[in-house]
């Protein structure tokens, strides 16, 4: 391939000092991405199993053509993204075991080539930790960009927030390396497919999942020489073990904290609505207590008596003497015409 600089078709963004990420032309006519970096760092980046495979011409890093989709743009189902990300732990497990690192794992960088093969591609130009708890806080980052804890927990994963916690989501990264990482995950998820889930999914896409390295080309980076020799499984699982005790007993205490604070509120709540209530029925009564009085000042009096039945008020022989007196006069008044009017006719 040739190493001029008219090979160099674009000079794309780096946020990493000594990385330069351009795209070229191959000795096919295809177009590839590639990364300039500084001297070793080329030997320390895997290759294998998930990890993309690339070539190295003595000056650039030649990754391949860019990813044909992105595992963003697949819109992964909540168990399938954990079945992805334990398939990546896979592989990550064997590369820290060697003493390697990634060092480029990113969201970016995860997705589906052009063979149609679900690949981790590295990201080497944006910057992040350069060390095993910086490649899970990393892998920790794309989970979350792709499912939140609420859809995991909603999917059936009890233990999500903690696991999760574990691999960064918070701030602080609680597992040391892969296998840490990769056991916790098997703890949390004991009992839901998400293997299942992933394989299934992705055959639906027409994406297949490679096999898991039996190893990983790559150089130890520095200072992991001495760590490359493996601790005993009984102590990572313990550690792991630890972590999600810790994890989840921290998650236990935050919801009683939530708890908690939502009974507060209810009972503030509560009292208010009390006080409210009081407020409005004393308002209630006032209104009621004026409106019987305006009915007692606008009613006639005598409306406003009550006479038990069988008895009668003082007063009512002189309110009834008017009308008897009427009524006698009525009569007397008719027999006067009726006289007249007999001896008008003859009959008296």
């Amino acid at each position: 391939m040739p190493s001029g600089d008219e090979v160099v078709l674009e000079n794309l963004a780096s946020e990493v000092s000594g990385v330069q990420r351009q795209r070229v032309r191959d000795d096919h006519g295809g177009t590839v991405e590639a990364l300039v970096l500084p001297p070793g760092r080329a030997e320390q980046v895997p290759q294998g199993g998930i990890f993309a495979a690339h070539a190295f011409d003595g000056t650039r890093l030649l990754l391949g053509p860019p990813l044909a989709r992105n595992v963003a743009d697949l819109r992964p189902p909540p168990l399938a993204v954990l079945g992805i990300a334990a398939r990546i732990l896979e592989d990550l497990d064997t590369l820290h075991r060697v003493g390697g690192v990634h060092g480029g794992i990113a969201p970016e960088g995860v997705g589906v080539d052009e063979l149609n093969c679900l690949r981790v591609r590295p990201c080497l130009h944006l910057a992040q930790d350069s060390s095993p708890q910086g490649d899970v806080a990393a892998l920790g980052r794309v989970v979350a960009s792709l499912v939140d804890v609420s859809r995991l927990e909603s999917a059936g994963v009890r233990h999500a927030r903690s696991w999760l916690s574990g691999m960064g989501d918070g701030g602080r990264v609680g597992f040391p390396d892969a296998r840490a990482a990769r056991q916790a995950l098997a703890a949390a998820t004991r009992g839901v497919p998400i293997a299942e889930a992933a394989s299934s999914f992705l055959a639906a896409e027409g994406v297949s999942i490679p096999p898991p390295a039996r190893e990983i080309r790559v150089r130890p980076a520095p200072g992991r020489e001495v760590q490359a020799a493996d601790r005993p499984m009984e102590a990572r699982v313990a550690e792991a073990r630890a972590w999600l005790a810790r994890a989840t007993t921290t998650a236990r205490d935050e919801r009683y904290t939530r708890e908690a604070r939502v009974a507060a509120e209810a009972d503030i709540l509560s009292r208010q609505l009390h006080e409210r209530t009081e407020q409005a029925l004393d308002a209630a009564r006032a209104l009621s207590r004026a409106e019987a009085e305006r009915l007692v000042q606008t009613t006639p009096a005598r409306a406003m008596f009550f006479v038990p039945s069988g008895h009668r008020r003082p007063d009512d022989d002189a309110i009834e003497a008017p009308e008897a007196e009427s009524l006698d006069d009525e009569r007397s008044a008719d027999s006067s015409m009726g006289i007249k009017m007999g001896v008008a006719t003859g009959e008296l």
